[in-house]
């Protein structure tokens, strides 16, 4: 199979921590929509597809931000356009991924700005 690795680093602005449960929940439905993004893509084809993804916060040039970093290992067979579709693939499902932790951390921060 083939392994990407996608890293995105979200700004936190003034927030120091996130609930650890909170942080869980919201890579359990970026997990779920690049699922469904992965069968939306391949339905038709087999699949071996794993995601793995980490999360931690740290400081770049002063600033607090979440560096997430997204595994993709999959395999799709076969694969009529080649190699090259399936990079394609991964890099849709990626955004998918990483388009809900985005949504999730600005709420979070939008209510945080609201106390």
């Amino acid at each position: 199979m083939t392994v990407y690795k996608f890293v995105r680093r979200i700004p936190l602005k003034s927030m120091e921590k996130i609930d650890p449960e909170v942080l869980a929940d919201i890579f359990d439905r970026a997990e779920n929509a690049a699922y469904g993004k992965l069968l939306d893509e391949v339905s038709r084809h087999y699949i071996g597809f794993i995601v793995d993804s980490e999360a931690k916060i740290v400081v770049v040039d002063s600033e607090r931000v979440l560096r997430v970093e997204l595994i993709i290992d999959m395999d799709i067979s076969p694969l009529v356009e080649k190699v090259a579709e399936q990079d394609e693939i991964a890099e849709r499902i990626a955004e998918v991924f990483f388009g809900v932790v985005e949504r999730e951390i600005q709420s979070i921060l939008e209510e945080a700005n609201e106390l």
